[in-house]
């Protein structure tokens, strides 16, 4: 077994005062980089806003939009931050979110754009003769 790692992923440890993600690549297994992570992201809105059910002079929330993470006009997003199984009071769906699932794509986009600015850094000294 994982020892104390439950099928969730997470753990304690002897002095937590939350869980852990389990994070070791020696406990994973069908790992695949995150692609084209620039054009994943392209459609997924950072919004502020309320819930319906807030009053409205409460404060603001910061907000991703869940059918944004699930698939745009180049193909799936980051489906697995998703949680589709789930519905309201009436029995309609609800999309959850897992907002720190789409950390990895964040770090992807973020390497992504390093690698750009690199180029780019290095093509403005070319032709400005440096």
């Amino acid at each position: 077994g994982l020892g104390g790692i439950g099928s969730a992923g997470v753990y304690q440890t002897n002095t937590a005062a939350g869980w852990t993600n389990v994070s070791d690549e020696r406990y994973k297994k069908a790992l695949e980089p995150i692609e084209n992570a620039l054009d994943k992201i392209k459609d997924c809105r950072g919004m502020t806003g309320l819930y319906k059910t807030d009053p409205d002079d409460r404060d603001r929330r910061s907000f991703l939009i869940a059918q944004d993470w699930l698939e745009n006009d180049l193909g799936p997003v980051l489906p697995e931050c998703v949680d589709q199984n789930t519905t309201d009071d009436e029995g309609a769906e609800k999309l959850g979110m897992q907002y720190d699932a789409t950390i990895p794509l964040l770090v992807e986009c973020i390497k992504e754009l390093r690698t750009q600015n690199l180029a780019l850094t290095e093509r403005i000294a070319i032709l400005e003769g440096e």
